[in-house]
């Protein structure tokens, strides 16, 4: 008959510096991480704004090309139009996404600092997700297509990411 094992309860730093545990503990950081206080989060919340156009155009061009539907033909004679388009859509962007963009920062700032973990970018991307979710219930009257959802999504997922990188959250 076999003897049953006392399992041993530690806290998961001290079980993976003496080798034991099931997975070693999470990185932290140094200090509770903190915004930048250079003006970055304002270039941060106005460089994602007027980005956000041009990456749901780019988005929305994947979507449409994985989805089959979409066959681009592209000639030199096309470019000046092309960024044309894409300065249209940034501005387009700009008035649209500026809102959500602003209070998504600093939601995501505040809860960084109040929560290291969610200092993470990959917490900053859900939160980009929930943020573009929740703002599709409120507009779920449009009956929006799936591939527009899709890139709608796609897009606030991008636009978190982009914040999160310029904010650059001083501990890390």
């Amino acid at each position: 008959m076999v003897e049953p094992t006392a399992i041993e309860i530690s806290d998961g730093a001290a079980a993976s510096a003496a080798g034991g545990g099931l997975a070693p503990a999470p990185p932290a950081y140094a200090e509770t991480p903190r915004a930048r206080t250079d003006g970055s989060m304002l270039g941060a919340i106005c460089l994602t704004s007027l980005a956000s156009g041009p990456i749901f155009l780019l988005v929305a061009l994947g979507v449409f090309f994985l989805d089959g539907g979409l066959v681009l033909l592209l000639e030199p004679m096309m470019l000046p139009s092309l960024i044309l388009v894409l300065i249209i859509s940034s501005v387009i962007g700009l008035f649209l996404a500026i809102v959500p963009v602003i209070t998504g920062t600093l939601l995501m700032v505040k809860l960084s600092e109040a929560l290291p973990a969610m200092a993470h970018p990959a917490a900053w991307g859900a939160g980009g997700l929930l943020l573009g979710a929740a703002i599709l219930a409120v507009l779920t009257g449009l009956n929006f297509p799936p591939r527009m959802i899709a890139c709608l999504l796609i897009t606030s997922v991008l636009c978190a990411l982009l914040v999160r990188r310029i904010v650059w959250l001083e501990g890390e």
